[in-house]
């Protein structure tokens, strides 16, 4: 929205007795000859935010404008603006960074180097004037994840026995420097045995393309128990990242299965 100021009204307040400016609580208020006093009545984002990338300085910087109830500027106001993520916006739980208050010069607070740290859709800007008590939201915008940086389990192998498959399957995520998932991102995965102490033998198909950002192995399996064991993801250049230890136990023989029913049987009756 255009930052408007009207000619008439510049020379009608040069022309006022010295431009009568009131000032109470950071909130100031002019006087016009002919028309009394006129106060600060909206805020606006005069330069909005754009989509960005997690982490990275929101590009052009952010500013926003005190306006009048007639739309003119209020190039007298120096109440403090406090930017914020609005409310349900964006993801949860995202913060905003970088310099979140200011105070307008000729009407106009500008907002430098604020970052978004979370990957997400329909972010809004919250701007507020405390001492007009005057609220302002910006337009949507989208903030998507950096460049692939590294890999990481998000789905970590549990104890299984020994010769079944490890269930939920594992899964591994491609991640920028801050944690978001790259969705755009195939990147090839494998998986290998990382502490070894059955030793065991990973079964199982152990090289998977990401889909929407994540590399999904259903059908893994240890031959032999152990514990302590952990997988390993690596990815060429990617950072690779280690599971957490895992259990694979002992598996129960047939016969010993079948011992086992009896005596709950009899436990039973």
């Amino acid at each position: 929205m255009p930052i408007r100021v009207s000619p008439g009204r510049v020379l009608a307040l040069a022309g006022a007795v010295a431009g009568a400016a009131a000032v109470a609580g950071g909130c100031a208020m002019a006087t016009l000859p002919d028309q009394g006093p006129v106060r600060p009545a909206a805020l606006v984002f005069s330069l909005e935010p754009e989509n960005a990338t997690a982490g990275a300085p929101l590009q052009p910087a952010v500013g926003v404008t005190v306006l009048e109830s007639n739309g003119d500027t209020a190039f007298y106001s120096t109440a403090t603006i406090q930017l914020s993520i609005a409310g349900a916006s964006g993801k949860s739980g995202a913060h905003l960074g970088g310099i979140t208050q200011a105070v307008p010069a000729n009407g106009t607070a500008f907002f430098f180097s604020l970052t978004i740290d979370s990957a997400g859709v329909g972010y809004q800007l919250q701007a507020y004037a405390p001492a007009l008590d005057l609220v302002a939201f910006s337009d949507p915008f989208d903030v998507v994840a950096g460049a692939p940086a590294r890999l990481v389990f998000t789905v970590q192998p549990v104890a299984t026995p020994a010769g079944d498959t490890i269930s939920p399957a594992v899964r591994v995520a491609v991640q920028d420097t801050i944690g978001n998932t790259v969705l755009p991102s195939t990147a090839s995965v494998t998986l290998a045995i990382g502490a070894n102490p059955g030793p065991g033998v990973l079964g199982g198909i152990t090289v998977r393309q990401a889909d929407s950002g994540v590399a999904t192995f259903p059908g893994l399996s240890v031959s032999a128990p152990g514990a302590g064991y952990t997988l390993v993801a690596t990815s060429p250049g990617l950072a690779p990242d280690t599971s957490a230890a895992f259990t694979i136990t002992t598996k129960a023989r047939l016969g010993e299965l079948r011992v086992a029913r009896r005596r709950a049987g009899r436990h039973s009756n």
